[in-house]
């Protein structure tokens, strides 16, 4: 029973990492989504997650994740150049991973207020599979590295992104270039709609595909007053979370929580993730009306 059930977890945790299921909101973790969100909101900045998977069916299997994240603009090259870490614990360390990024993208100033930004990222990553009770042999810990690429097209309160990644993996060198454009890449659009001057709307999308899994998720946030932050939205598989958080100056909060779901496995989970944000510099809407939450 012990070794049935931690294949199942195990396999549960491939299809997570798979379909990316995290982030929740995905203008909350931007770099994530996309690499040409480096440098966006033309200064520097740090956004972090913190989540976690609880499931009431085995309670002794613990399941978490964290990322940090910081990006910054130079005015001079008009370039934005970002780092990141991500660890995350499957089921009591079931499946592990470890990955560093480094991202750097170019902002071309197509007209006045239009924008398209490319970019690279470069990933060295670790994995490790705890199977010991299913009775492998095989190799569990893989170290690679991988080589992604974005695409952002802005024109004021307007996003539409789309991301290749793994266009090199070295621990799959057979894949190709082709393969990884169409199989493995997400695309991303949001839109601002300001309703006055103490509301704010921001409405995104994204869909993910990675193989044979894919993901979709619609999400809305609601800023009042310039401070307080309401949300919600649904992935595929009957997925769904509702959020809130504040926004200071420079710093903002963001807790979210998914409704119960019924796996494919057969068990029910939920997903709690916490957000917290900083700019780390003086941005055109500390004093100001918010505009786009990207640019936060």
């Amino acid at each position: 029973m012990k070794t049935y059930t931690t294949l199942l977890l195990a396999l549960f945790a491939g299809s997570l990492t798979a379909q990316n299921l995290t982030p929740l909101n995905p203008v909350f973790s931007m770099l994530t989504v996309n690499p040409s969100y480096a440098g966006i909101s033309e200064n520097m900045r740090v956004q972090s997650q913190f989540s976690k998977i609880f499931i009431p069916s085995f309670t002794g299997y613990r399941s978490g994740e964290a990322s940090i994240a910081a990006d910054y603009y130079d005015k001079k090259t008009a370039s934005g150049l970002g780092i990141s870490a991500n660890y995350s614990n499957m089921f009591g360390g079931i499946r592990t991973d470890r990955q560093m990024s480094f991202t750097y993208s170019k902002h071309l100033f197509l007209k006045k207020k239009f924008k398209l930004i490319p970019s690279l990222r470069y990933t060295v990553a670790n994995m490790h599979m705890n199977d010991t009770w299913l009775g492998s042999t095989g190799n569990n810990n893989l170290n690679y590295q991988t080589l992604s690429a974005g695409m952002l097209f802005n024109y004021k309160n307007f996003y539409l992104g789309y991301s290749a990644h793994e266009l090199f993996n070295t621990s799959n060198k057979s894949s190709g270039l082709l393969s990884s454009l169409l199989r493995n890449n997400k695309w991303n659009a949001s839109y601002n709609l300001r309703c006055g001057k103490q509301l704010l709307f921001n409405f995104s999308a994204l869909y993910s595909n990675y193989s044979a899994f894919n993901n979709w998720q619609l999400s809305t946030n609601a800023v009042f007053c310039n401070h307080f932050i309401f949300g919600g939205g649904v992935q595929l598989n009957d997925v769904s979370y509702l959020a809130a958080g504040y926004k200071a100056n420079r710093i903002n909060v963001m807790l979210m929580s998914t409704l119960p779901v019924k796996s494919w496995a057969g068990f029910n989970y939920s997903l709690m993730q916490l957000n917290v944000n900083a700019r780390l510099s003086k941005g055109t809407q500390d004093k100001t009306q918010i505009q786009n939450i990207e640019t936060w």
